[in-house]
């Protein structure tokens, strides 16, 4: 089952060429998994399987599997919006958010931003223009995060009875099994809250009568503690480890334009174009200088390079064939 639960106060106020909207939100959410896997086999006591899933008490030999998967988020967010005359728009939030995923010293995250925006149309000076009928500038900086893993996979877990593979048998007239237990997974309790820092620029326009929409959007962004699955030396026990690496950028841009070029009662015609272009770079990974060059180091294992799009394709470079005479 799951439950949500939102806790919303909204203020709004018009004074004279002021206007201020205030939000206030706490939210809720939890969410409880369980699941039973009930098999059986050799019925030969019971003589047949005509009782079918309700025979399984029947079975000589008989196996239960049980999963419960339980996850929780408490959110706290402020935003406060205030425009002037219909010109300049200011709006800035606070957010607060805690994850039952992560970490012990990691759950919560603090991800502030601001906006701001300037109807130009809206001036005086801009009155006659001409065929430009509405522009709007806009920039906004803030954080934002992300989870990017599931419940219970920053610990370190184990796996009990015959899954965990550790079985040891004692005696011999006649021998008992009993089983260890066996760890699974490495733990990383550090493992926290993925947060991008970008700023947002862009403009909106429309022209002839609202019949050319024109708008650009572009943006810088940084996300720190990018989580990912890492490759580690089989010599620790495991192949790999849920980590976070340093710093990713990407940048890049949208632009789009929509035309209305016949409208009436019985016939509409529309024409939208849109390009966009993101480039990605990563800027930062462990920290580590193990062969003591003064620069990082790559992650060849797992196909990072510093400096390097992600997923970036790699290989030998080629110097050409050996000659023998």
């Amino acid at each position: 089952y799951t439950y949500v639960i939102n806790n919303i106060l909204n203020y709004n106020k018009d004074i004279k060429d002021h206007y201020i909207d205030l939000t206030l939100v706490a939210t809720r959410d939890f969410s409880y998994r369980k699941f039973v896997d009930t098999n059986g086999s050799d019925f030969a006591a019971n003589g047949n399987t005509l009782l079918c899933v309700n025979g399984l008490h029947k079975a000589t030999v008989q196996r239960v599997n049980l999963d419960v998967v339980e996850k929780s988020n408490i959110g706290y967010l402020g935003r406060l919006s205030y425009t002037y005359k219909d010109r300049y728009h200011l709006t800035a939030s606070y957010r607060r958010d805690g994850s039952s995923v992560f970490g012990t010293e990691k759950k919560w995250g603090n991800f502030p931003s601001a906006g701001v925006a300037w109807t130009i149309s809206e001036e005086n000076f801009m009155s006659n223009t001409g065929p430009l009928d509405y522009l709007k500038v806009k920039a906004s900086y803030g954080q934002n995060g992300n989870q990017g893993v599931g419940p219970y996979e920053t610990l370190a877990r184990v796996a009990s009875g015959s899954d965990g593979g550790i079985r040891y048998q004692f005696g011999d007239a006649p021998s008992s099994i009993l089983y260890g237990v066996a760890q699974t997974d490495l733990g990383n309790p550090n493992l926290g809250w993925e947060t991008t820092t970008s700023f947002n620029g862009g403009f909106q326009s429309s022209f002839f009568d609202a019949r050319v929409f024109l708008e650009l959007d572009f943006y810088l962004s940084k996300t720190f503690d990018q989580i990912f699955v890492r490759q580690i030396p089989i010599m620790t026990g495991f192949n790999s480890i849920i980590s976070s690496l340093g710093e990713v950028e990407n940048k890049g841009f949208e632009i789009s334009l929509r035309t209305t070029n016949i409208t009436n009662e019985n016939f509409e015609w529309t024409s939208g174009l849109m390009f966009w272009q993101n480039r990605n770079k990563l800027t930062k990974l462990y920290g580590d200088d193990l062969d003591g060059d003064g620069q990082e180091d790559d992650d060849l294992a797992n196909g990072l390079f510093i400096g390097k799009p992600l997923f970036a394709i790699y290989g030998y470079e080629y110097d050409g064939v050996v000659q023998e005479s």
